[in-house]
């Protein structure tokens, strides 16, 4: 009946047009309020969903700034009802016209699923699930709905998701303390993870910041420099009496060395009266007599404690300026005591103690008894070894 009737309403339609005038203008009249209808429909679809999008957009994103778990939870409870809401016109009719399987598919199932994840997480967690990790799980999200189009990963994933979610939120009401002792456990755990990070990254600039250098032999002499832009034009020796084993700061590691007549020069800062680099005097050295590398590396490795302590006890090196000083003694104790160049020089060195309790030897000499008629070989940057026998307290002078 129906087959019958079609092309006698269609034959009906074509006279009508080709025949009445009237007829025409009808059906033009009834075409053009249908599309003024349906367009109008459309746009106005389109406002509202266009506007309740982009406000739930701006509350969610309040949300997350704020950080309230109770505001973070209404308003993603809120934002998922007004998108489904909005969704399911544009749903209908892309399943009435067979673009959709399905008025909700799966697509939009994970879109939906993946924001109310990220609104528990706001919930639970507002101290970690920050903006920036939105902002991450937004393109997992992107790629969980590029995976669903080929794979139905979802109906697989939002279940047991959807449980764990529940289990958590439970546990976090039912045993309060429970849940904060082990998230207090789990920003611990971070917090050691970042700790561990933050030391590794310190010893790796110091040993970045600092190259030091440990003479292979016993330097007699250093050098001031005249400079020729980045060229040594003139050296002036400067005597000194420098140790085998003793420990040079590089002024500049990522400067080359200096050619001075056929031999390579390196410009280092040496240690002051307290052993430290701090304003440091700053010579020339043969770069040859320098072996280069990191304070550890260049420090001798300590086996024991105890040996640790007869080291440190028994033997040190003090360097010291043009003054008096005073150094505190400890019995057998050996002191290797220094003069640091300067440019008017050194040329005298007096000690003095209440008890005169010590031996000294300059360089070339034998271990001698210290007193106060004692006279000492003048030398122009003088290098003494002191044998201690008692607690006293050095008055040392240097001119």
């Amino acid at each position: 009946m129906i087959a019958f009737i079609v092309p006698i309403v269609i034959v009906a339609l074509a006279i009508g047009l080709i025949v009445s005038p009237t007829f025409r203008q009808g059906v033009v009249t009834v075409v053009t309020d249908v599309v003024t209808i349906v367009f109008g429909v459309t746009r106005q679809y389109a406002l509202i969903a266009g506007v309740t999008i982009a406000v739930m957009f701006f509350w969610m994103f309040l949300a997350l700034m704020i950080g309230s778990p109770i505001f973070s939870g209404l308003v993603f409870i809120a934002a998922i009802a007004f998108f489904f809401v909005v969704w399911l016109p544009l749903g209908a009719v892309l399943k009435i016209f067979g673009v959709n399987n399905a008025v909700v598919p799966a697509s939009v199932r994970s879109f939906f699923a993946w924001m109310a994840f990220v609104g528990f997480m706001a919930m639970m967690t507002p101290d970690v699930f920050t903006l920036k990790t939105t902002l991450i799980a937004s393109l997992v999200a992107i790629f969980m709905a590029m995976l669903t189009s080929k794979f139905n990963l979802l109906e697989k994933v939002v279940l047991p998701l959807v449980v764990i979610m529940c289990l958590i939120g439970a546990w976090k009401l039912i045993a309060p303390d429970s849940f904060r002792a082990v998230d207090r456990h789990r920003l611990a755990i971070g917090s050691l993870f970042t700790t561990a990070n933050d030391r590794g990254s310190l010893r790796k600039e110091t040993r970045a910041a600092s190259t030091f250098g440990k003479l292979i032999k016993d330097v007699p002499v250093v050098y001031m420099a005249n400079m020729n832009g980045e060229e040594i034009s003139q050296l002036t020796e400067i005597q000194v009496s420098l140790p085998k084993g003793t420990i040079v700061l590089l002024c500049d590691q990522k400067k080359e060395v200096s050619i001075f007549q056929g031999q390579s020069f390196i410009e280092v800062r040496l240690p002051n009266s307290n052993g430290s680099f701090v304003n440091g005097q700053r010579y020339w050295i043969e770069s040859n007599l320098l072996e280069i590398g990191t304070m550890a590396s260049l420090t001798p490795a300590e086996t024991s404690r105890e040996e640790r302590r007869v080291v440190r006890d028994t033997v040190i090196s003090v360097s010291f300026g043009p003054g008096t000083h005073q150094l505190q003694l400890k019995p057998g104790q050996i002191v290797r005591l220094m003069t640091t160049p300067s440019k008017d020089g050194c040329g005298l060195l007096s000690m003095s103690s209440p008890t005169y309790a010590y031996q000294f030897k300059f360089d070339g000499h034998n271990w001698e008894a210290d007193g106060p008629a004692v006279q000492y070989p003048y030398m122009r940057y003088p290098t003494c070894l002191l044998r201690s026998q008692s607690g006293d307290i050095l008055t040392i002078k240097v001119l």
